[in-house]
């Protein structure tokens, strides 16, 4: 598969997986909660594997700035459940959340 087709799948799923725990962050309803954790796996899975597989094409081994973009979407990752268990720390949660994505896009652009 080609470069450009790895990087719309990993921006595509790492958009998803930021407005679902997004949507857990503004309304914890449990009732929902089934549907957008097994979206946001889905999501999550996807990112990996596609940001790993354009990392393989692009032959770039595995910089520092990879380190900080896992923990960034470890933390997207586990913040969507974590709404749902602190659902009083929700709004603190979609900051971290925002803030965290920021962070990652940084790391792209700002520090290759």
């Amino acid at each position: 598969m080609s470069i450009p087709f790895y990087q719309v799948l990993h921006v595509s799923a790492v958009i998803l997986l930021t407005a679902i725990t997004f949507q857990s962050c503004a309304d914890p309803n449990e009732g929902k909660k089934s549907q957008r954790m097994i979206l946001g796996g889905i999501a999550s899975l996807v990112a990996l594997v596609a940001g790993f597989g354009l990392l393989s094409k692009l032959e770039l081994g595995f910089p520092t700035w990879m380190i900080i973009k896992l923990f960034c979407w470890l933390g997207i990752a586990a913040l969507s459940g974590a709404a749902y268990r602190a659902p009083d720390k929700a709004s603190k949660f979609g900051l971290l959340t925002a803030a965290l994505a920021v962070i990652a896009v940084y790391c792209v652009y700002g520090l290759r």
